[in-house]
């Protein structure tokens, strides 16, 4: 079975850092990952790549605030044979529905909410809370492939 695990949360939550710093795990970890192709995001701190670990191919995209973007990102994936997905949305609105119309029933969608951190001091330490949570989804997700 594909997977996706999607991160969801409103508006600066922290869910591009938490994809970002759970994409520099796996990049730290898996020391057979290579680049397949690297893509623009819409702003400087998005991104979205396409790599391979033992002939796994997994597509990320730490871009979920406009819904054409994650369905472009999605499709690209699809097409590219992406059995593991790891992309963000909004909490609900285009880009949630981006998400599940372009993905369909071929992947098992595995959803972590992303929350707003309480204080300004907590929100590093919750953003590295969740890259570890979806960098074990990832793990598993890989593994399972």
């Amino acid at each position: 079975m594909k997977n996706a695990i999607v991160l969801k949360g409103v508006r600066h939550t922290g869910k591009t850092t938490s994809v970002g710093l759970a994409y520099e795990e796996l990049k730290a970890q898996y020391r057979d990952w290579v680049v397949v192709e690297e893509l623009d995001g819409p702003a400087k701190r998005d991104f979205a790549v396409i790599g391979e670990i033992k002939g796994k191919r997994i597509g990320i995209c730490s871009q979920g605030d406009d819904g054409e973007f994650v369905r472009e990102f999605i499709k690209l994936f699809i097409e590219k044979k992406c059995g593991v997905i790891l992309c963000v949305t909004r909490t609900r609105g285009q880009t949630r529905d981006a998400v599940i119309m372009t993905l369909g029933p071929d992947y098992q969608v595995t959803w972590v909410t992303k929350e707003a951190a309480k204080n300004e001091g907590e929100r590093d330490k919750e953003n590295h809370q969740t890259s570890a949570d979806l960098f074990a989804k990832l793990q598993r997700a890989i593994a399972d492939q």
